[in-house]
């Protein structure tokens, strides 16, 4: 992929500002890639437990293994910027979620959306994994009529401990002047013009789709227009399947040489 072949593909779908606003993304993205920036070296050692902070954020490649290879070569970048110009709920922009607490433990928070989404009455909450039954019990003295359950959306996208379709996610550090550049295009983020972020989902999503509180993984998701740089990416968690599978365990660090590679259990086990 190079930056004249994507915003050929950015303007057949877009025309005005619109245009001009991802073709700005898109040199952004390309100037990062020419000034071959770098994280700064992990100190995580085999057996170290991970830690999240708000600078992290995970991405996810659902069931495609094979789309890792194309990640450690050109990025994570949206379908649309590939060429892909299909009908998908979210477009142009790649998916992200947010890690909303400071030191927290890669594990819990791998429990929590391991788990499932509930509502009952006007109220919202997330169950960690293997901890549905605890809510049973708090349920015992509110009064409701039903509650409703439902898998978080992270288990659709990322490895979790709730299934073993999906092995391979990614943590990505923004933590530095150019990551941060790319967030100021999440088109969920707090201060981003709603309006202009009609324009990147489907056609009947669109009104109030970012500010409805039933959606409650917006409160965790961001959309990056375009795509975020190889060169982001800290570290990956795999699932129980790839964690015991050494070759390709092996690949995986030869595709990330300078990344960790942890497990469910948020623990190293490849430095």
């Amino acid at each position: 992929m190079d930056r004249l072949e994507c915003k050929k593909y950015s303007s057949e779908k877009y025309d005005g500002e619109i245009e001009k606003l991802v073709n700005s993304q898109i040199d952004k993205f390309f100037d990062i890639e020419e000034a071959n920036f770098k994280l700064e070296n992990h100190k995580y050692k085999i057996g170290d437990d991970v830690k999240l902070f708000t600078y992290h954020f995970l991405h996810g490649i659902g069931k495609n293994t094979e789309i890792a290879d194309f990640i450690s070569q050109n990025g994570i970048l949206s379908k649309e910027a590939t060429g892909d110009l299909g009908n998908h709920a979210f477009q142009f922009v790649v998916g992200l979620w947010r890690v909303k607490k400071d030191n927290i433990l890669l594990l819990d928070y791998i429990k929590n959306y391991s788990g499932m989404v509930v509502k009952y009455n006007d109220e919202i909450k997330q169950i960690p994994y293997k901890r549905l039954d605890n809510f049973v019990e708090e349920m015992r003295n509110i009064d409701h009529w039903l509650w409703k359950a439902e898998s978080s959306m992270e288990i659709r996208f990322m490895p979790s401990l709730a299934r073993d379709v999906n092995q391979i996610g990614f943590i990505l550090n923004l933590n530095s002047k150019d990551g941060k550049s790319l967030l100021e295009n999440d088109i969920n983020g707090v201060n981003f013009d709603k309006q202009i972020s009609d324009n990147f989902i489907k056609s009947d999503l669109r009104g109030n789709f970012f500010n409805n509180r039933d959606n409650t993984f917006l409160d965790r998701a961001s959309y990056v227009i375009f795509g975020l740089n190889r060169c982001f990416i800290e570290g990956i968690v795999v699932g129980r399947i790839i964690e015991k599978d050494n070759d390709l365990l092996k690949k995986l660090k030869e595709l990330y040489p300078k990344s960790y590679i942890c497990n469910l259990d948020g623990k190293v086990i490849r430095e």
